[in-house]
């Protein structure tokens, strides 16, 4: 009986220290992280961290877009701008970070352009500029996607590639050396450039 006594007054003294604790994880749980919130929440970071390298990927392409810039890569990088079309349309939730990227995207869309026109100042040859001209024309296509008056913003956007072009190809032209022939009259000389660069 004295051993049961000693145990009896043990169990009292450990109910003591234990007895603040009882309360503080009472208090937690009524404050609402219950278990159902702690396991939705572990549910949500699960499934982040399984989407992890999709995330990555996605978080890569301004950079992989500006290296396709870089390079004269126009197709991958118009491709890139696609996909953005592709990813404004289906997280219309406003995912942030989503549209981050898409912003990001839309700034080297930008920077694609002016590479594009400051190509057409370059020595280049007639395929090369119909290349150019082509991915413009698309660049233009993507910026025009889910846009209101098509017709008239299609247009607009023609005509200031066609004025685009033809400053980007004076500027050339101009830049380029000249022939002093001057056994051939200006028609002739303008005549004669034309099918010297006209091949090329």
């Amino acid at each position: 009986s004295a051993n049961l006594a000693s145990a009896l007054a043990d169990l009292q003294d450990k109910i003591k220290v234990v007895e603040p604790n009882i309360s503080d994880v009472q208090q937690v749980l009524e404050d609402g992280n219950s278990l159902t919130e702690i396991s939705e929440k572990h549910r949500v970071r699960r499934r982040t961290l399984l989407q992890y390298s999709s995330l990555l990927e996605l978080l890569e392409l301004p950079s992989l877009m500006d290296a396709c810039v870089r390079s004269n890569l126009y197709e991958e990088a118009l491709s890139i701008a696609s996909f953005a079309n592709t990813l404004k349309r289906r997280h219309t939730d406003k995912n942030i970070v989503v549209l981050r990227v898409i912003d990001q995207i839309r700034s080297r869309q930008s920077d694609l352009r002016c590479h594009l026109i400051h190509r057409l100042k370059q020595n280049i040859t007639m395929p090369q500029c119909l290349e150019v001209l082509t991915a413009l024309r698309r660049l233009n296509s993507i910026d025009l996607e889910g846009e209101k008056n098509i017709e008239e913003l299609h247009d607009g956007m023609e005509l200031k590639l066609q004025v685009d072009f033809l400053e980007a190809r004076d500027t050339w032209l101009e830049s380029s050396p000249r022939t002093n022939n001057t056994a051939l009259g200006p028609g002739e000389q303008l005549l004669d450039t034309i099918e010297r660069y006209r091949t090329r």
